[in-house]
């Protein structure tokens, strides 16, 4: 009986969260009085421009045109804004709007459009960094320890660690060192993305917003970032519908139980994995960069399946000799993964994170 009340409590606040947040996707405003974001010609000129059409665009004649609309018809405001809409020349910008307002569980909520503008640009910034990091590799693997950085203001945040913590200068002048192409440094993807994230937020807020958010030495911290949930949400949230990924997102896809393949020491001593090699395919921490595609540190510009696929040829070519000798984990037999839905539901999305300033 107990049991049952249990569910009938658990079925109404379920349903009682939905309906609170049924319509949620961008508003403005304060508390107790937001504007929700609708589709129409008045809301696009108020809000939606902003953020759908490039920084270096929102000026000039046709743009001004939509700034005071007062005594026009609907004809004349739809003349407007189809002019103003002319001016969208980036695809993924409207992407991460509509994504935004197609998402019914969560709410994206800015004071002013200024504010919106700039968790757009923290958007697009991170993503012009993986693929920057990807196409100059300056931020990088390494299969020597301990990991080293050309920089100045970074050094290891613990020994032989891959992750790096801000150790002089401000956070803007370390953040901008560390990722601006100019220096080389070693790491991995976890901590790539930090940086990146890190990266568009300072380019988002500039040089004395982001300082103020990160004040002092040490400031920027990388195993802090891992480790602290009140750290990282300064910069992220973890995301309620994960059915929707926006250009900017941070996910995370797990190669199934690879990492606890590679910490069977019975597997080491019977020399079925090698010491000589290095085993990175335990997942991959990525950012969703827009238009069905994903990059993290070395997969470049890849469909949802195309990851997928590189994990599972790498996990079935490094336990090649696990399976081919029957060794288990946990009881259960490592196997090889089959392409389509064995590895479907075996390398899979384990988190998302929204970005945020």
């Amino acid at each position: 009986m107990f049991n049952n009340i249990c569910k009938i409590i658990f079925s109404l606040a379920i349903i009682s969260f939905v309906n609170i947040n049924l319509h949620a996707k961008v508003r403005f405003g304060i508390s107790g009085n937001y504007v929700e974001v609708n589709n129409t010609n008045e809301h696009y000129l108020a809000y939606v421009r902003y953020m759908t059409v490039p920084e270096n665009k929102q000026k000039g004649a046709v743009w001004n045109k939509g700034n005071d609309i007062t005594g026009k018809s609907p004809e004349e405001i739809k003349s407007i804004v189809d002019a103003i809409k002319a001016l969208e020349t980036d695809p993924i910008r409207r992407e991460i709007y509509d994504k935004m307002n197609s998402i019914t569980l969560e709410w994206f909520t800015f004071m002013t459009t200024e504010e919106a503008k700039k968790e757009v640009k923290l958007r697009l910034e991170a993503i012009a960094k993986i693929k920057h990091m990807n196409s100059d590799q300056f931020y990088w693997y390494d299969d020597a320890m301990p990991y080293e950085t050309d920089t100045a203001n970074w050094e290891p945040a613990y020994a032989n660690s891959y992750f790096w913590v801000q150790k002089s200068g401000t956070a803007y002048a370390a953040i901008t060192e560390l990722c601006d192409g100019s220096k080389k440094t070693q790491g991995e993807c976890y901590g790539a993305i930090i940086a990146c994230v890190w990266w568009g937020s300072s380019r988002a807020l500039a040089t004395t917003d982001f300082n103020t958010k990160y004040q002092g030495v040490k400031a920027l911290h990388m195993h802090k970032f891992y480790k602290d949930v009140a750290y990282r949400d300064k910069q992220i949230r973890v995301a309620i519908d994960t059915t929707v990924h926006i250009p900017g997102d941070w996910l995370y896809m797990k190669n199934y139980n690879y990492g606890k393949v590679i910490k069977e020491k019975g597997f080491w001593k019977k020399e079925w994995l090698n010491q000589n090699i290095r085993y990175p395919w335990q997942g991959e921490n990525a950012i969703y960069v827009g238009k069905g595609k994903y990059e993290g540190l070395g997969l470049v510009n890849m469909t949802e399946a195309e990851m997928r696929e590189e994990m599972r040829i790498n996990y079935n070519r490094n336990f090649k000799k696990v399976i081919k000798n029957g060794g288990k984990v946990d009881g259960v037999p490592i196997q090889t993964i089959r392409k389509g839905a064995d590895a479907d539901s075996k390398i899979i999305w384990t988190s998302q994170n929204r970005l945020h300033n």
